[in-house]
């Protein structure tokens, strides 16, 4: 049976390299834009719009994205998204301006929303329930260990060794091939559990109504897109304050940032797997995330080193407590969970689109970026009323 298949850690194994080029690709742009910026005379608002853009596919795409690895099937739904992946990765390097980027950022993210929504649903199929969270907290800390290279690197050894912006995501880029072939040699489906075997996937309409009427999804909805939002928020935008503000540390906030939010990806899911419950964890982390928010922005250096570790720590564990929460919400059928995760997305792509451009707006109505950080820690407690609606799901699963 999948649940008792060693082969799982392949999957798994492979699924990290995945998610580590995202990271390194993802989070790469936040240490170019002031230099893309300039290059290509944009405002804060386009440059914001431009930081956020690699989301806009979660938003535009990510039902549909998610619906089209139910119907091809995990293998090779996500192999069409490590190309798609692959090719807008290489065509972003050659933008010339703010329209081109733009394109080639939302063709990006398409493949990685049909990517994300294909990998949760294999952790499904290939691990059993009372593992989902761990598993789902490992593969994300592949992101994390991406997006800690781009940010120790990306600014101060890979720019200058490179000449350019575009020859930096241009070398990223390359990167993107390897979990191509990877997933070319290594993936394979998951045996066939035989109490599920001769089922059918649920029909679109069927899938889009059962969510619809869900109020803990919406919650979980909004949990996931105001706690992701303000990080995305937050990491796209702290490169540029410190580098207003005549520091050059930018690189290390962001390793300390990434660094925390490995460490808090593996740790805290692991930690709910083991209580046997989400939301206390969940509800702890918001908390946590908007202090931590604020105090980043309004901190110096140093003592603005501990706020950037709790704000990785406290806000990266909800990718996989919210694609563990979607298979775990009664009514959703274990056949469409990619589905419901391309939904999910789209409230990590709301927040992640709309934050940094207000960021950008703001920063050009006040001339402060502090006004921007303040208004990213409001926002990130909002999650804190809709976990407490939020219905407790562990217990059902792992009982």
């Amino acid at each position: 049976m999948a649940k008792d298949s060693r082969y799982r850690w392949v999957i798994l194994g492979v699924s990290v390299v995945m998610m580590f080029e995202q990271g390194l690709l993802i989070l790469s742009v936040p240490y170019l834009l002031d230099n893309i910026r300039l290059d290509l005379n944009l405002t804060y608002l386009e440059a914001g719009v431009l930081a956020g853009a690699v989301f806009i596919g979660y938003v535009l795409y990510g039902p549909l994205g998610g619906a089209s690895t139910d119907r091809l099937g995990v293998r090779r739904g996500i192999l069409l998204s490590a190309v798609i992946v692959t090719v807008a990765s290489l065509l972003r390097s050659e933008s010339v301006g703010f329209v081109d980027f733009l394109a080639y950022s939302s063709l990006f993210s398409v493949g990685i929303v049909m990517q994300i929504a294909g990998i949760t649903r294999q952790i499904f199929e290939w691990f059993p329930s009372r593992m989902v969270a761990t598993a789902n907290g490992i593969w994300n800390a592949g992101f994390g260990i991406g997006a800690l290279l781009a940010s120790g690197l990306t600014q101060g050894f890979v720019l200058p060794l490179m000449g350019g912006w575009r020859n930096v995501l241009l070398f990223y880029a390359l990167t993107s091939f390897i979990g191509l072939f990877l997933w070319l040699g290594l993936a394979r489906d998951a045996p066939v559990d035989p109490s599920e075997a001769g089922s059918k996937p649920a029909g679109s309409r069927g899938s889009l109504q059962s969510l619809v009427r869900n109020k803990n999804f919406w919650l979980l909805f909004i949990a996931f897109g105001v706690m992701t939002g303000a990080q995305n928020g937050s990491v796209s935008w702290i490169p540029t304050i410190l580098l207003s503000r005549g520091l050059t540390v930018g690189g290390l906030i962001g390793v300390l940032l990434w660094l925390g939010a490995i460490i808090g990806t593996v740790l805290l899911p692991s930690l709910s797997d083991l209580l046997g419950r989400r939301r206390p964890v969940i509800l702890a982390m918001s908390l946590v995330l908007g202090a931590s928010v604020y105090y980043l922005g309004s901190s110096a250096w140093p003592w603005m080193a501990l706020p950037a570790f709790l704000v990785g720590f406290n806000s990266s564990p909800m990718y996989p407590f919210a694609l563990t929460l979607v298979g775990e919400i009664r009514d959703v059928p274990r056949n469409t969970i990619a589905r419901a995760v391309g939904f999910m997305m789209a409230a990590t792509g709301l927040g992640s689109v709309i934050l940094p451009s207000m960021g950008g707006l703001l920063r050009d109505l006040t001339g402060s970026f502090g006004v921007v950080m303040v208004s990213y820690s409001a926002v990130a407690l909002v999650a804190i009323p809709a976990v407490l609606l939020l219905m407790e799901t562990s217990a059902r699963r792992l009982s």
